[in-house]
C-alpha cells in the first residue's frame, strides 16, 4: 500500500508563489521531497523536476511515463485533469508523494485518495 503525505486545498491554488507553504508542509509531515513531478523551470518547487514538455533543465518529460524513485519522497501538484492517472501511478509505483489536490469529495478518485493518506491533511485556502 503506498504511503502518501497529503497537502490539500480549497479552490485554485499554487505553491509557486511561496516556497514557505511547501516548507511548512514538509516540516508538518517530516518529509523532504527530492523531485517535483509536475513542473517547469519557472514554477518548480525543487531543483529536480519532470516537465510536461521537453526542457533541458528537466530530468524527464511526462511524470506519468517515468519510473519514480521509491526510496525517496516526491512532490506533486498535478494538473486536475490528470488526478485519476496520477493516483493510479502512485499506487502502481508504491511511491511516497507530498501531494497538493483540491478537496473534491464528490469526485470518483476521492475515496482512493483518502485510503492513501499517511497523516491528516494540511488544509490550505486558496
Amino acid at each position: 500500500v503506498p504511503t502518501v503525505c497529503i497537502l490539500t486545498h480549497f479552490g485554485p491554488f499554487s505553491l509557486s508563489s511561496s516556497g514557505l507553504l511547501l516548507r511548512r508542509a514538509c516540516t508538518r509531515f517530516g518529509v523532504r521531497p527530492v523531485l517535483d513531478l509536475f513542473a517547469n523551470r519557472y514554477n518548480k518547487q525543487l531543483n529536480r523536476f519532470y516537465s510536461m514538455r521537453p526542457d533541458p533543465m528537466a530530468e524527464g518529460v511526462n511524470a506519468l511515463a517515468q519510473t519514480w524513485p521509491t526510496t525517496k519522497v516526491l512532490y506533486a501538484n498535478p494538473p486536475w485533469s490528470l488526478i485519476t492517472e496520477f493516483l493510479q501511478k502512485v499506487s502502481d509505483e508504491g511511491a511516497t508523494v507530498l501531494t497538493v489536490l483540491p478537496v473534491w469529495q464528490a469526485q470518483p478518485w476521492w475515496a482512493e485518495f483518502r485510503r492513501m493518506w499517511a497523516a491528516p491533511p494540511l488544509y490550505l485556502r486558496g
